[in-house]
């Protein structure tokens, strides 16, 4: 409104576009065509009534919320003759830093307290409660971290427990000024001032550390009941087998692939204090999943299943247990895997062994309560099965326990004496303490490398090395030995070794009683669990080369040589293979972690779906395998591939689903609502996808329990039974960071269940974050979505909506009493018969042509004139009609979210394209100039009510001098040229922008006005498949392909990169 007289009505109209005037004698009133030009001439008119005497500068702190901006008002610079700068004003900083400031808080010069840090930590209420609940939210706690400066002493104050960052901030801050008085902070000058500011801003951390929850199986004790499962491993990757049996499109036991037959395996166990498979799915009894082991050469993909529960009591256990041990049950296998544990595996055998005490005291002295209790354990063979099933190896433990040694030469019972079964050499670490001291070998697998009868008698060194070894080295050798080197044996070298102890009883056992046996071909290690450790197992590769050791000289030959004597020899208890996985259980352990919280998480959709599927009477069945992969991937924030992240194609997705759910539930609640109508769809739909909000809903569904970080797992993965401590894992998450990740959930379950039914489960879920963000309190806090239907796979129940029933029936009624109503099913037949030509779907058509609803809908949707321009304001119908333009406006948002889920659904189906090419694909085939292309294209302008639109009109004359440039362009490039021939990535061709939005606007609103129609009488699914070919066109082309082929042309198409928006 402009309350005075005016003159240059061209300019007015180059402006704001079309207008007419009213005038009551003293005051002229303009009412404009469309809204976007009332709002123009609002705010100009808003310009002419300030007086701009200051400038305001408001300075907003990303690490508080709202209320604790600081403003800074600054007053126009003096000019002067003799000046004209500005005056400098001191440094404005967040509320909360004056508050700390006043208490005497700073650096090490502060009056009071030095402060050293204020971090937000976040954990689950409950670590041991359900996944995904309401009912154990994660909580977030600040801590403020100073140290006094009279006495030195570190002290910490924390808040309470809260759903967001900022209120526990603030809570911390009210805890601080509870405790301290404020003091009266000596005079100082600006620059100190300024100084101690500054470093109460720099030791604050915005970021929040959520803790790791670990399911209940992985922290349970192992106390009165215990659960035994078997650990089977296979993989695909054969390119280290010997066996020529194995087939490389098989899977075949991981054991193969190093050369051991599953036979001769250890068989490895798993003991629990809880039972791993009470919370999966339909009584699911394995767990299985991926991982990979990293090595220098070849990585090895390799997957792992639990399986064959078995219930123990663990009082039972004592008699199964040998009789060579005093421990208990649980203290024995504590002892084993820590034994098994130590320095990951690398020096079992390699120094003295620990006693049994001294093993048990350092688990005591380092047990958390965020330790890993499960145990690994040997298994008997298969064949040693009962009806009482998995049983223990209680002589592997015992023996690995006691360090108890085996001799690799079997002389008992008075049986001829042989070596006991090459598997077990094969799977063993093996000592000769005479000779080679206290050198681990393993045994070569190559049968033909042992020395025939007499090979006792054979030289010690071979020619080719006694040709390298010096007359000093020759001379030590004779006066140590007593033995001309040239002249040396096995069996004279191991005597003189022998005597040399200079012990009687040594003496008498120094000559060897079976000298008739082969020699071991053996190599020494001195890394036994290196990243090759498959590949050296089953090809002989020889891990000794490094020569740096401190033997004398000839020793390490003799040792290099690596022939043992059978009769010397020894076995370690600890079989190899059991050590090797053990040293990779950060991979294969963390990996079955998370599958069992995605199986959890999986458990807990499927019931959010079920109970919103009751409540909105649609039913489906989904798939609980793509589900966990899907939570999987939305949850991961590790990703090899730099530019497909899943977690952030699933995020755009959900971001579209969101909407569209928040738009239907407002729609559902407007049927009574006449005035602002767009305006409250727009301030719902923006409250509500705040990240902020999404933030605080995920923090309160404990949505951090799933987030993953695969190699902050790894590293952080700790057995209660590791002799040593590592830290605590912890995860970083911003408020976008969790907010994207609860987005990238809702994409999950959307495409796990297409009704929607389980995404407004999730959502009635966090429904007191939403009432919270409207201002409301406790307004069914259990039930945010009220809608009827999610318009998702069907169209929108009216008939189960009393208020819009009412509402339709009297819109019915209005509009077959009104003069429009002929031109308007006109002009619905003619729109119709357009979508039947394009999309052949007689039966789509003929269901909305069959429902009155839906009849008046896409009525509504047409009905695009200015009532003013028809009747003026005491037209016949225009108090009625006015309603139907309302309707009108609700339309408009359902057809928007419609548009958008739909292209992005299909581009995230059809394609692996990245979160960017989501977004640029969105811009270009969404965009207003698009949009209004495929409108006038395909001739949707002539079934509207106004048949002459000035905007269409002049958005044909720009399609066709972009179809004239596109045609050409087309040619050009000897390309075919396409029916959109004027459209260039989301521009016209031969435009710099996009065209003006008072062409646009009012093209665009109408058309998702008539996808909204569609989308109420038939549902989301079915109007894609209505629409789709309107757009068919355009979805030919990838992203890429669009971005080579227009980049010089459309600006959309040179800044929308590949990566992530």
């Amino acid at each position: 409104m402009v309350n005075a007289a005016f003159d240059g009505q061209d300019l007015l109209s180059a402006l704001f576009g079309k207008f007419k005037v009213q005038s009551d004698g003293e005051i002229d009133t303009l009412l404009f065509k469309n809204k976007a030009a009332a709002q123009k001439s609002a705010t100009l008119n808003l310009l002419f009534c300030l007086e701009p005497p200051k400038r305001i500068k408001v300075e907003a702190d990303p690490t508080i919320n709202e209320s604790t901006k600081s403003v800074k008002i600054e007053a126009h610079p003096t000019i002067n003759e003799s000046s004209r700068t500005e005056p400098v004003h001191p440094k404005q900083y967040p509320l909360w830093v004056n508050r700390l400031f006043a208490l005497g808080f700073g650096s090490k010069a502060a009056p009071r307290y030095t402060l050293n840090s204020i971090k937000h930590h976040a954990a689950l209420r409950d670590p041991k409660g359900p996944i995904l609940s309401a009912k154990n939210p994660c909580v977030v706690t600040c801590v403020i971290t100073y140290t006094e400066n009279s006495c030195g002493e570190p002290m910490s104050i924390k808040s309470g427990d809260h759903f967001t960052k900022d209120h526990a901030f603030e809570d911390m801050i009210r805890c601080v000024e509870t405790s301290f008085n404020p003091t009266n902070v000596p005079c100082q000058s600006a620059v100190i001032e300024e100084q101690e500011r500054d470093c109460i801003m720099a030791n604050y951390d915005p970021i929040v550390f959520y803790e790791k929850a670990l399911p209940l199986w992985s922290t349970a004790p192992v106390e009165s009941t215990a659960f035994l499962y078997e650990l089977k491993f296979t993989t695909n990757n054969t390119s280290s087998t010997t066996s020529s049996e194995i087939s490389s499109n098989r899977t075949i036991p991981f054991c193969n692939s190093y050369g051991l037959e599953e036979s001769e395996s250890t068989r490895i166990g798993l003991i629990t204090g809880s039972d791993i498979f009470d919370v999966l799915i339909d009584g699911e009894q394995e767990l299985s999943t991926d991982f990979t082991i990293p090595s220098s050469k070849v990585d090895h993909h390799v997957s792992v299943t639990i399986c064959n529960r078995t219930a123990i009591d663990v009082t039972e256990l004592k008699n199964q247990m040998l009789d060579t041990t005093e421990l208990d049950p649980v203290s024995l296998m504590k002892c084993f895997n820590a034994i098994l544990f130590q320095n990951g595996g690398r020096t079992y055998g390699l120094g003295p062994a620990k006693s049994q005490e001294e093993i048990l005291s350092q688990m005591c002295n380092n047990r958390s309560d965020f330790d890993r209790t499960y145990m690994l354990l040997p298994l008997k063979p298969s064949e040693s099965i009962s009806d009482q099933g998995l049983l223990i190896d209680w002589k592997v433990v015992t023996d690995v326990v006691n360090d108890t040694w085996s001799p690799v030469l079997d002389i008992r019972d008075g049986n001829e004496p042989h070596l006991v079964r090459k598997s077990t050499l094969y799977n063993r670490f093996i000592k000769q303490p005479v000779g080679f001291r206290g050198n681990l070998f393993v045994v070569d697998m190559d049968p033909s490398s042992n020395l025939t009868a007499e090979s006792l008698l054979q030289s010690l060194l071979p020619e080719d090395v006694m040709e390298i070894v010096s007359h000093e080295t020759k001379a030590q050798f004779y006066d140590r030995c007593g033995i001309e080197l040239e002249n040396a044996t096995y069996a004279s070298y191991h005597t003189c070794c022998w005597a040399n102890k200079k012990r009687p009883e040594d003496l008498e056992s120094s000559v060897l009683k079976y000298p008739h046996q082969s020699l071991i071909k053996a190599r020494r290690v001195l890394s036994h669990l290196d990243s090759d450790f498959t590949i050296s197992l089953a090809k002989g590769n020889n891990s000794s080369a490094n020569n740096n050791c401190k033997q004398p000289p000839i020793a390490s030959l003799v040792i290099e040589a690596g022939y043992l004597i059978p009769e010397l020899a020894v076995f370690l208890p600890m079989p190899r293979d059991m050590l090797y996985l053990a040293h990779h259980s950060c991979h294969f352990m963390t990996a079955l972690e998370r599958a069992h919280d995605l199986k959890t998480a999986s458990a807990r959709l499927l019931n959010m779906q079920h109970e919103a599927g009751n409540i909105l009477q649609e039913h489906t069945t989904s798939s609980p395998t793509t589900m966990t992969k899907l939570i999987d991937d939305a949850t991961k924030l590790d990703s090899k591939e730099p530019l497909i992240r899943e977690n952030e194609r699933l995020e755009s997705l959900g971001d579209a689903v969101l909407m569209f759910l928040i738009t239907m539930n407002v729609f559902s609640t407007c049927s009574q609502r006449y005035d602002y109508v767009l305006d409250f769809f727009k301030e719902e739909i923006t409250t509500l996808g705040k990240n902020e909000v999404l933030s605080a809903g995920a923090t309160l569904m404990g949505l951090s329990r799933l987030s993953h970080d695969k190699n902050n797992s790894i590293s952080s993965w700790r057995s209660a039974c590791m002799p040593n401590p590592t830290s605590r894992p912890n995860k970083k998450w911003s408020v976008k960071n969790i907010a994207d990740t609860m987005e990238s959930i809702l994409g999950a379950a959307f495409l796990t269940d297409p009704t929607g039914a389980m995404v407004v489960g999730i959502l009635n879920e966090i429904a007191p974050c939403f009432n919270a963000a409207k201002g409301q309190q406790d307004i069914n806090p259990s039930h945010w979505f009220n809608a009827v239907s999610t318009c998702m796979q069907g169209g929108y129940q009216f008939e189960r909506d009393r208020p819009w029933m009412s509402e339709l029936n009297r819109l019915k009624m209005i509009l077959d009493d009104s003069s429009v109503l002929t031109t308007l099913e006109a002009g619905a037949d003619s729109l119709l018969g357009i979508f039947l030509e394009l999309s052949d779907s007689d039966k789509l058509i003929a269901n909305i042509k069959a429902k009155d609803f839906s009849l008046l809908l896409i009525h509504a949707a047409l009905f695009d004139d200015s009532l003013d321009e028809m009747y003026g304001d005491e037209g016949p119908d225009a108090n009625g009609l006015e309603q139907i333009a309302i309707l009108r406006d609700k339309l408009f948002h359902v057809g928007n979210s419609t548009l958008l889920l739909s292209m992005l659904n299909e581009i995230y189906q059809s394609s692996a394209a990245t979160s960017g090419d989501l977004h640029f694909s969105k811009i270009s085939v969404l965009s207003d100039d698009a949009l209004c292309y495929i409108f006038i294209k395909n001739g949707l302008q002539n079934c509207l009510f106004d048949e002459e639109s000035d905007a269409c009109e002049m958005f044909a004359y720009h399609m066709n001098v972009a179809d004239s440039l596109g045609k050409a362009f087309y040619e050009e490039k000897n390309m075919a040229v396409p029916r959109y021939c004027g459209l260039a990535a989301g521009r016209l061709f031969g435009e710099k922008g996009a065209v003006s939005r008072d062409i646009t606007e009012e093209i665009v609103f109408t058309f998702k006005t008539i996808v909204g129609a569609f989308c109420l009488s038939i549902g989301l699914k079915d109007t894609w498949i209505l629409a789709r070919p309107l757009f068919s066109e355009l979805l030919l082309l990838s992203p890429d392909e669009m971005r080579e082929t227009f980049a010089l042309v459309s600006d959309v198409a040179a800044k929308n990169k590949k990566g992530s928006h």
